[in-house]
């Protein structure tokens, strides 16, 4: 067998702009009042259910899907569940989030 071709990555770069946000720059930027997103999540459930006229003991699987979850484990749906009254179901987390552009030349 004959390996002529071989690929190779021979250079990485990055840019980074001047302006640069910190973790805490953006904390002072958005005021969550120590509000995480299981809250917000929580908050949407009641309200699709109250629209739906669905009761919690109704609701057979609930999916958060996030890229802030509060905790790696328990994932957020847990939590959401929990805080809205919904027991005895599968819930869980999907997280994706576009990690960047990778441009070959």
């Amino acid at each position: 067998m004959n390996i002529s071709n071989r690929a190779a990555i021979t250079a990485v770069h990055g840019y980074v702009p001047p302006d640069v946000l910190t973790n805490a720059d953006l904390a002072r930027m958005v005021n969550g009042q120590g509000l995480g997103t299981s809250h917000m999540g929580a908050e949407a459930v009641r309200g699709l259910l109250t629209k739906t006229n669905t009761s919690p003991e109704d609701v057979e699987l609930l999916i958060c899907a996030t890229t802030t979850p509060d905790f790696v484990h328990p994932c957020t749906a847990n939590l959401i569940c929990d805080m809205v009254g919904i027991r005895n179901i599968g819930s869980f987390d999907v997280q994706a989030a576009c990690s960047g552009f990778l441009y070959a030349l």
